[in-house]
């Protein structure tokens, strides 16, 4: 799996989906999710007026993947 847990000796990293730089969360394809945003990741429902930020925030990531012609 390419997941593993940020480093946490005080570097301080950016996160893709609150841009702002956190010690502690977790890389997903090399990309940076802090704890606070993971955890609101991981519990906010479809019909939350979050969700479409998060969703937008994470197709960043999957963007990363591909190259567009």
């Amino acid at each position: 799996m390419n997941e593993k847990k940020a480093i946490t000796n005080g570097q301080r990293t950016t996160c893709v989906v609150c841009e702002t730089k956190r010690e502690k969360g977790i890389y997903l394809l090399n990309h940076f999710i802090c704890e606070t945003c993971e955890e609101k990741l991981v519990n906010t429902d479809t019909d939350d007026e979050n969700y479409p930020t998060y969703v937008e925030r994470l197709r960043t990531i999957r963007n990363t993947l591909f190259t567009y012609h």
